[in-house]
């Protein structure tokens, strides 16, 4: 039984300004587990996300995809889905705004199209887009 558990962000908060866990902090994550206190990422990133980050600070509990996706102890609680109907109208709605969508899951995400500012802000994710224009 824990003590008491403590949720950690990610920017501003575990990372630095190269999206990269510090010693100092990897140290205080292992502090609080020697004094029996569970510690969470909780983020609007997926798992697949921020592999990197639960291999450094060997956090395997969080809350991610903006609550969509839980896990505790590596062991998936939550996984939400959005119906093919609600793909579909938000597909379309993209389509006439000429706008790109990413779709995710806890495993794998895909982009309707790649453009600069798909290309930029995967480059800083560390990620490689995967286009699935359907």
């Amino acid at each position: 039984m824990y003590k008491a558990v403590v949720f950690f962000d990610l920017d501003g908060t575990l990372f630095d300004n190269q999206k990269n866990v510090s010693d100092n902090n990897i140290a205080a994550i292992n502090q609080l587990r020697e004094n029996n206190i569970l510690p969470v990422i909780s983020t609007g990133r997926n798992i697949f996300e921020i592999q990197y980050v639960i291999d450094a600070t060997g956090i395997n509990s969080l809350v991610s995809a903006n609550g969509s996706y839980v896990q505790y102890q590596g062991k998936k609680l939550k996984a939400e889905q959005i119906s093919d109907e609600v793909i579909e109208e938000i597909l379309a709605f993209a389509k006439k705004q000429g706008d790109v969508i990413s779709f995710y899951n806890n495993e794998e995400f895909a982009l309707t199209a790649e453009n600069d500012l798909t290309k930029v802000n995967y480059r800083l994710l560390r990620l490689t887009p995967h286009v699935e224009p359907d």
